[in-house]
């Protein structure tokens, strides 16, 4: 365990997910944060403050600051950029500081070339990837209902889900679930690239059919418009439907529970850092560089989304 109760953050990045990140620490009691935060609009970073009522607490201390204004050393840096400049500033902060821990948001990069990049220069620290499924109530039950069994199948069914942006916290979920490695995708394109919600950003229509090395597969269809959304596992002859929003029904038997949102895990992550150093249930950075190598390699495979520098546009 780590004895002492304050702690300096880099945080580099305060759009969304950012400043989820903060306001998950906002009230934590036995310790105090100091936000050193690197965000290149300073109406973006007061902006964002209030949206969290980050002045309405006077325990943690905020501060906005430039990339030359960097501390010698950090007990956490969170890199919560979007993907497209993620590896570059990866590599720019680590070459300017350290840090005790980070952790990085998904997508961690946009090409195979950023993720060796990114391996290079953290290969020898501790990195967490940000992908919380693994840590919400909502799936540690659910995998204590399925644990024991050797190989399961699931079903994902949404035309309202970006393959791009969120099919790898799927892919790992269902790794965790199954406590398999990842074994290989393949991607079914049904478009080519198209502009996403997000501008400057792209996604695709496809189904993904991934495998893991116990047997297990899941499948993940964003293509058929006319049905239902549908989240199914089944474990040998059990059947788990799963409403993030609402809770799990096994075999027609409900149980009620809730995916929390980002802010709503964000102290349970870092206390259990604090307290273990280790461990903090989300993937490591080899965990998440394995299932993104894999997922980036199979979409390049589809001939309608090849690219010719290789970059994918996803975040």
């Amino acid at each position: 365990m780590i004895k002492q109760n304050k702690f300096n953050i880099l945080v580099v990045g305060l759009g969304n997910i950012g400043s989820r990140y903060i306001q998950g620490l906002l009230g934590a009691r036995n310790f105090e944060f100091i936000f050193h935060i690197v965000e290149p609009s300073y109406q973006n970073y007061t902006k964002s403050l209030k949206t969290i009522n980050f002045e309405q607490q006077n325990k943690h201390i905020a501060k906005h600051i430039q990339l030359d204004e960097l501390e010698k050393k950090y007990d956490f840096i969170f890199i919560t950029t979007s993907a497209a400049p993620r590896a570059k500033i990866i590599i720019d902060i680590a070459s300017r500081t350290k840090a005790n821990f980070w952790i990085i948001e998904k997508n961690l990069a946009q090409s195979l070339h950023q993720l060796q990049s990114i391996e290079d220069v953290l290969k020898y620290e501790q990195v967490w990837v940000n992908m919380p499924r693994r840590v919400s109530p909502f799936y540690t039950k659910l995998k204590e209902q399925i644990i024991d069994r050797q190989k399961t199948s699931a079903e994902l069914i949404s035309a309202n889900l970006d393959l791009g942006c969120n099919a790898i916290h799927f892919i790992d979920i269902f790794s965790w679930l199954n406590s398999s490695k990842l074994k290989n995708i393949e991607v079914s394109a049904k478009s080519g690239w198209f502009q996403a919600k997000r501008i400057g950003y792209y996604e695709f229509m496809g189904k993904l059919d991934c495998h893991y090395d116990n047997g297990s597969n899941l499948i993940i269809d964003n293509t058929k418009n006319d049905l239902h959304d549908k989240y199914e596992i089944r474990a040998e002859k059990d059947i788990y439907i799963l409403e993030e929003n609402k809770g799990i029904y096994v075999n027609e038997k409900f149980m009620p529970e809730k995916n929390l949102m980002q802010s709503e895990i964000m102290e349970g992550i870092i206390c259990r850092i604090i307290e273990n150093k280790d461990k903090c249930g989300l993937p490591t950075l080899q965990e998440a560089l394995h299932e993104h190598i894999l997922f980036f390699n199979a979409i390049l495979r589809n001939k309608l989304l090849e690219t010719s520098d290789g970059i994918l546009k996803i975040t």
